[in-house]
């Protein structure tokens, strides 16, 4: 038949030679640039500092003795502040913002100290040493006091953390039954 090509003696029909040379030519430009993508690093991983919060909390004494009427005013909240970035911190500062019209005051853990607000809604606390790229605080457990009465009911600490000059901040939220 016309276009058919004779087989040489010895040979099976297939894909010919020159077929696979050209496709394999081809293919071994997209095989290497798929290898660059897959060793390059992750682009979240530098520059400027990015904090991630993680905080809980709970109240402090005996739940037994606690009522409406004499509800606990201590309660701890633990917070961790993770900088997933490469950069580290310029003045890491965590503020703790307390709702439902709650103010307390602080017992900063040792590295920590209180910047302001200590007796307010609104206290910020510095870490004594800034947080290297990659790194975390570690949990810090902040002791609170009540300045005023909570009526048993929950408070809600909101948490933010920022890196100081360059970054990107960290939020988180905790809700302490007291």
């Amino acid at each position: 038949m016309a276009g058919e090509r004779e087989l040489a003696p010895g040979r099976s029909p297939g894909v010919d030679r020159r077929a696979v040379l050209r496709t394999g030519r081809h293919m071994a430009w997209s095989l290497p640039a798929v290898h660059v993508v897959l060793q390059s690093p992750a682009y979240a991983t530098s520059g400027p500092a990015a904090l991630s919060v993680t905080a809980s909390g709970h109240a402090l004494g005996d739940r037994a003795l606690r009522s409406e009427e004499t509800p606990s005013s201590r309660f701890v909240v633990t917070t961790t502040v993770a900088n997933l970035n490469s950069d580290p911190t310029d003045d890491l500062q965590v503020a703790f913002r307390m709702g439902d019209g709650v103010a307390a005051t602080v017992s900063p853990p040792d590295g920590w100290t209180v910047v302001s607000g200590n007796g307010t809604h609104l206290i910020v606390l510095s870490v004594d040493s800034e947080l290297a790229g990659n790194a975390s605080t570690g949990p810090c457990q902040c002791v609170f006091e009540s300045t005023g009465p909570t009526g048993g009911r929950p408070v809600t600490v909101s948490i933010r953390a920022t890196p100081g000059g360059a970054g990107v901040p960290g939020t988180a939220v905790a809700s302490v039954a007291v």
